[in-house]
């Protein structure tokens, strides 16, 4: 809500329907509950970067697997070791490196156009209720 406006809620109880069921498709239902979540905020854009984060965490993870993996292999501790399991780490640090990449900049992306298209809405950052006269 604007700054400035006075919030209340209106409670009610919802009567059942009067007959049948709904035949509003499922299609419809997703499309407004998307709509609905997209149009009014950019929390959700946010979002994708707490999921970027969660990659990058995994990424690390995966490093300390794949360091270890490498310094049993040269120290020859373990003889089920392959080159196989090392370069099998190794590909999956590329991917997950390469997808918080993409993911960083497309949630910095996302983001700045989501700011521009707010202010090009120009709503104001405050509404004034009363001015007052000296």
């Amino acid at each position: 809500p604007f700054v400035g406006f006075r919030i209340c809620q209106v409670e009610f109880a919802r009567q059942e329907r009067a007959k049948g069921e709904s035949h509003y498709p499922l299609k419809a239902m997703i499309n407004l509950a998307t709509s609905s979540l997209t149009s009014l905020s950019t929390k959700p854009l946010s979002w994708s970067l707490g999921f970027t984060i969660t990659i990058a965490l995994f990424f690390g993870l995966s490093g300390v697997t794949e360091l270890v993996l490498y310094i049993l292999q040269k120290c020859n501790v373990h003889e089920f070791m392959s080159i196989v399991a090392y370069w099998g780490w190794l590909v999956i640090n590329v991917v997950l490196f390469l997808a918080i990449i993409f993911g960083t900049m497309l949630t910095i992306i996302s983001l700045y156009l989501a700011k521009a298209v707010e202010e090009s809405q120009g709503r104001p950052n405050v509404i004034i209720r009363e001015v007052i006269k000296k």
